[in-house]
């Protein structure tokens, strides 16, 4: 081989040793990844399996569904650098409990679904956790293809697990759904964390006890550490360890750990080996009777063995007896010493966080329209509000879980008492606004003489309902150009919900009222019995809500259609009394403000008149909102 040849020879090797160098690289970096997310699902079944357990020995009752967050779970390794957020959310469905394990670590989260979406495509990924009291923002989504996407479901900021769903719709068919899981829980959430990355320690994690008490002239063995970065990960390796235990001579030794991350901060934490001249025949525990959230707690200390002398609770008292207790009232670090018969001293420690002094605070509003009384709390706690207990005129009317409550009756004075799950108590006083009831004059279609003027009490709403009519007539409806067959319910429920949410009109168009997408939003309540069912009417138009009733297609009632109730005549003082014809509606055909009656050819009929297949199953029918 001449010069020229091995010169070519090392250019060659060094020319795609390069790509070999850059294909090793990229193949590591891929193993780490894919050995991270299986080191999480390991993670998130070990999650699980505490949340079952939890369940089980705290008796916890799941109705629907229950988020249990990862605070109360205990110490779950690999962890540390995860959201105080995540946890497991506990389904019941039909007697059985499903678990769902919610992940927030580093770079890592959970996911809803993992399979791939032909159009939507989740900015801010398809699990957010918020602080409680925190209002969601939508991050939205982008578009792999052209498609209308209708957004639906509602975001609290009382803890819970919310679900957000996007529907994308090309040419008025729906293509696919995809979901977002909002969780608002009680802890500080990850992004507290990774917004300030730069700024926070590593954590170092001492294996064994912090405090330990070994006897003259035997073996000392380091129990061990664990340290991890939020950017680094694992540094268990670049822990510096200093200090030695001199175990021929009686004292105690501080052993100090210290590591520093790639940023450059520190953590630093201390072990106290403590040498004594004879090994005691003591055996000591330390226990907190209350873990739950709680204005106060007692810790009681259980000392076993015949060597026992006295100890030193944390108000410096002294206590001789082998079960001493202390009770706590705020949280923090406190200290047992125990003493033997021959002086040796042992410190025992616990950390109590679940101390709450501090009373709910907010504020309260009542809103009295005609003879009811409609109150809101906008009351927060850092640790959860129990329940809400309404004073209406000095008298305790009801008490529940629930921040609103309405109620048929007239009140001047209104009070509302908060109370946090640590038994604290606010005593708020409501603003209170009376507010005069909505009547609306309905001329008998046709007619001009003034004797035929009914004056109707309608639902006071956030889109007032004149003005929704007026809009919706010819442009929002079921028989709008180029019209929408057999899509009457659908416009029902589209009329009711904008009108009670206050959407802006401008932006209601046809193609949206006929996707039948609002019905999530209405439950239906069935009856054999006419006037039960205007009964609810009654009382659904009283509270202020529209509502969807069943009526007639055709002047032969042989076929079903909807309409939007929206009022009553203000002459009407019970459902028990109440008519069909006393209504007034809006027709869901042409989206017109009209009275209800066989003029108009709309009046109630049961699924028995249709004669449709299954029509035994329901007889008269409205739907309500949820």
């Amino acid at each position: 081989m001449n010069t020229l040849e091995r010169e070519e020879r090392i250019q060659n090797i060094i020319k795609y040793g390069k790509y070999v160098v850059l294909i090793v690289i990229i193949g590591i970096i891929a193993l780490i990844i894919i050995n991270s997310k299986q080191s999480y699902s390991k993670i998130e079944k070990t999650l699980i399996e505490a949340a079952q357990k939890y369940v089980a020995d705290n008796k916890i009752q799941v109705n629907d569904t229950t988020y249990i967050e990862i605070t109360k779970l205990g110490e779950i390794e690999g962890t540390e650098l995860c959201s105080k957020a995540s946890g497991v959310s506990v389904t019941n469905e039909n007697g059985k409990f499903k678990y769902k394990a919610f992940l927030s670590c580093n770079n890592y989260q959970s996911k809803v679904s993992t399979a791939n979406t032909k159009y939507i495509i989740l900015t801010g990924g398809d699990v957010i956790t918020l602080n409680k009291g925190e209002v969601f923002n939508d991050p939205l989504y982008t578009l792999k293809k052209e498609a209308e996407v209708i957004i639906s479901g509602k975001v609290l900021t009382t803890p819970g697990i919310y679900t957000i769903s996007y529907a994308a719709y090309v040419d008025n068919e729906l293509k696919e759904t995809v979901y977002r899981k909002v969780i608002v829980s009680e802890s500080d959430k990850a992004s507290n964390i990774s917004g300030l990355v730069n700024e926070v320690d590593p954590i170092i994690t001492l294996l064994g006890d912090k405090n330990m008490t070994i006897s003259l002239n035997s073996r000392y063995k380091e129990p061990g550490y664990k340290a991890m970065d939020y950017v680094d990960g694992k540094i268990s390796r670049s822990v510096d360890v200093t200090g030695k235990v001199n175990t021929s001579q009686v004292g105690t030794y501080p052993i100090t750990y210290k590591v520093t991350n790639s940023r450059g901060r520190t953590a630093i934490v201390q072990r106290f080996v403590k040498i004594i001249k004879e090994t005691s025949n003591l055996n000591i525990s330390l226990s907190q009777n209350n873990e739950e959230v709680s204005a106060t707690t007692e810790l009681n200390l259980e000392i076993i063995g015949e060597d026992y002398s006295y100890t030193i609770i944390p108000d410096g008292t002294k206590c001789i007896m082998r079960n001493c207790s202390y009770t706590v009232k705020n949280n923090g670090t406190y200290t047992f010493k125990i003493y033997d018969i021959r002086g040796n001293e042992f410190i025992k420690e616990i950390e109590v966080s679940n101390i709450d002094n501090t009373p709910p605070a907010g504020s309260c509003s009542a809103l009295i329209r005609g003879n009811n009384t409609e109150v809101e709390v906008n009351a927060s706690d850092n640790k959860g509000i129990a329940s809400y207990t309404y004073i209406l005129d000095g008298v305790e009317a009801s008490k529940s879980s629930d921040n609103t409550y309405k109620v048929s009756k007239k009140s001047s004075k209104v009070t509302v008492k908060v109370t946090d799950i640590a038994g604290n108590e606010a005593n708020l006083t409501c603003s209170v606004t009376v507010k005069e009831e909505t009547i609306v004059p309905v001329r008998t279609s046709g007619s001009t003489s003034v004797k035929d003027v009914d004056e109707y009490l309608v639902v006071d709403t956030k889109n007032d309902v004149i003005s929704l009519a007026n809009y919706v007539e010819g442009r929002v409806s079921q028989n709008t150009p180029p019209g929408y067959p057999d899509m009457c319910l659908s416009f029902a429920y589209y009329h009711a919900y904008k009108l009670y949410n206050g959407d802006p009109l401008s932006s209601m168009t046809a193609v949206e009222g006929a996707k039948y997408h609002y019905g999530s939003f209405f439950t239906g309540v069935k009856n054999d019995s006419k006037q039960e069912i205007l009964k609810v009417v009654y009382e659904q138009i009283k509270q202020g809500r529209p509502c969807i009733l069943h009526v007639n297609g055709n002047t032969s009632g042989t076929s079903r259609h909807y309409v939007t109730v929206v009022g009553y005549k203000k002459t009407v003082t019970s459902g028990e009394t109440m008519s069909e014809t006393d209504l007034l509606i809006i027709d869901s055909y042409d989206g017109k403000l009209e009275r209800m009656d066989k003029e108009g050819s709309r009046f109630m009929i049961s699924g028995y008149d249709t004669g449709r297949k299954g029509a035994k199953a329901y007889g008269y029918q409205v739907y309500i909102l949820k």
